[in-house]
């Protein structure tokens, strides 16, 4: 069972669920596919047809190396959606956060008006080393 939020593999591409429903015959997960070039295309996918994201691509910044404000917009994005980032990459990092801050925001200023955002410039959301 994979978690809203998530990165998994489609198709030997890298797809990230945006929702999850459980059936009577298992698990079927709403993904983006190839989210690395494509935001706008959206499948149902049962959950045979994908794979665990486990290994960092070659070649790509490992996502340890995000600066200490991504960090915490990652978190508190995890916290407002309840969604959980596995990204291995700085571009996921930058990929998860893109998708998922204004969502977040909207969440999260419905409930408060604190902005935990503040602080957060371009460079941090659209940075991918």
């Amino acid at each position: 069972m994979y978690n809203n939020g998530q990165f998994v593999i489609h198709n030997n591409d890298l797809a990230i669920i945006i929702a999850e429903q459980k059936t009577l015959i298992g698990y079927v997960y709403t993904i983006i596919p190839n989210i690395k070039t494509n935001t706008s295309t959206i499948q149902i996918v049962s959950e045979k047809e994908l794979k665990e994201y486990n290994r960092k691509p070659n070649n790509e910044p490992a996502a340890s190396n995000m600066s200490d404000k991504q960090k915490k917009c990652i978190k508190i994005i995890e916290q407002n959606l309840d969604i959980t980032f596995n990204g291995k990459t700085m571009s996921d990092v930058s990929c998860f956060i893109n998708l998922f801050i204004d969502q977040s925001k909207k969440r999260r200023h419905s409930r408060d008006e604190y902005d935990p955002y503040e602080g957060l410039d371009g460079f941090d959301v659209f940075h991918r080393w």
